[in-house]
């Protein structure tokens, strides 16, 4: 149980980490098409 905990625990972490590197690299570029796909 505690170990399936964990788990999600990192699966949701990583989710975001990556959540978080795509809306750096979009908020980094000015390509309004790129922009465009995460809205």
């Amino acid at each position: 149980m505690d170990r399936q905990l964990w788990q999600s625990y990192l699966d949701i972490g990583l989710q975001q980490h990556l959540w978080l590197d795509q809306f750096y690299t979009m908020a980094k570029t000015n390509d309004f098409d790129l922009c465009k796909q995460y809205v």
